[in-house]
């Protein structure tokens, strides 16, 4: 299995390194934790949330499938979610069909 990322996974992402991973608005990001299609923060002290990496890293994996966001199906047969007119969506649809797996290996 390859790991994009070095930080443990017990470590916690904060709200701008998470939009900047994600390439989500912070609006359509916090819909998606209220619709349960994306990990829910957690309180990290009074004042400060954050994500666990090992959710982020999970999402980002399969961002359709990781938290039950099952809406439409493209054409190829690829799940959109329900969330398919989003910006971030068709970005990371279109990404994935257009380049290999990095982690695979060729032989």
């Amino acid at each position: 299995m390859c790991h994009m990322n070095t930080a443990s996974p017990n470590s916690f992402v904060r709200l701008p390194q998470v939009l900047k991973e994600t390439g989500l608005s912070r609006a359509t990001l916090y819909r998606k934790v209220q619709n349960g299609t994306f990990p829910k923060q957690s309180r990290i002290a009074t004042r400060c949330v954050g994500w666990r990496r090992s959710a982020l890293d999970q999402w980002l994996q399969n961002p359709l499938a990781a938290f039950g966001d099952n809406g439409a199906i493209a054409a190829d047969g690829t799940r959109l979610g329900h969330y398919c007119s989003s910006r971030s969506l068709r970005r990371w649809a279109a990404m994935s069909l257009a380049r290999p797996d990095p982690c695979s290996r060729s032989r």
